[in-house]
């Protein structure tokens, strides 16, 4: 969640003012799910394996191409130009919401599993998830809760929360997929504080999360011993 007043606040400020004058990035995301209307388009998704009823829960699973523009992406238009990808919303609250909660967008390339953002401003994708934790509002799923699932990629997080018998989980609240791992300290750090366990999806994400939270020993500075010249000086 953003905390008013921070760092991050300010700066989705500034891009939000921007993003205003040039557009919405919920009529971008409406594109995005409208271009599956073509058959190459929701060929291509089927193909990637995602989850139909992903873009239902408000999930994602709109198609765009894209180009790679530093830690962003911009949309690219013209057919045959810039890389497939998967589009998914960024709520900041459970999915699907109104305009004013959504974040930022996510662009996934199932082919490399390159995770990108539209303004550089979501570091996870379910928010949702983590705010529940914050609220006490998992205890209502019994041994489900007080955990924090993270998974891999946008795909196993949709495929996890589109398959969710538990309600309120395929909203998004089913888990995270960490999206800029030097913000995941400042995100998730008083649920883990607090006794929250973190469940990674296999051994290469939980290794992550242990190296992202850990942390960091003070640098040590080099201890010499004086020799008896450097005494008597």
């Amino acid at each position: 969640m953003i905390r008013p007043g921070s760092a991050t606040a300010h700066k989705h400020a500034a891009a939000a003012a921007a993003w205003r004058s040039t557009g919405s990035l919920h009529d971008e995301l409406d594109r995005a799910y409208r271009r599956t209307a073509d058959s190459r388009a929701w060929d291509w998704r089927e193909r990637t394996g995602w989850p139909l009823a992903a873009a239902g829960y408000g999930l994602g699973g709109g198609v765009a191409r894209i180009a790679f523009a530093g830690d962003t992406y911009e949309p690219c238009d013209r057919e045959g130009v810039g890389t497939p990808a998967l589009i998914l919303p960024c709520w900041s609250g459970p999915a699907p919401s109104s305009p004013d909660t959504l974040l930022d967008l996510l662009a996934f390339v199932p082919s490399t599993g390159a995770v990108i953002t539209r303004l550089g401003l979501a570091a996870m994708l379910g928010e949702w998830a983590i705010h529940k934790l914050e609220m006490g509002w998992d205890r209502d799923y019994g041994s489900l809760g007080r955990r924090l699932m993270v998974y891999r990629d946008p795909l196993s997080w949709a495929l996890a929360g589109s398959g969710s018998t538990v309600w309120g989980y395929h909203r998004g609240g089913h888990g995270i997929v960490v999206l800029d791992w030097r913000r995941l300290r400042s995100a998730i750090g008083p649920l883990v504080d607090n006794g929250v366990e973190l469940v990674g999806e296999d051994i290469a994400t939980a290794r992550r999360l242990r190296a992202a939270l850990q942390p960091k020993a003070p640098a040590s500075p080099r201890i010499l011993v004086a020799t008896p010249e450097q005494v008597a000086a």
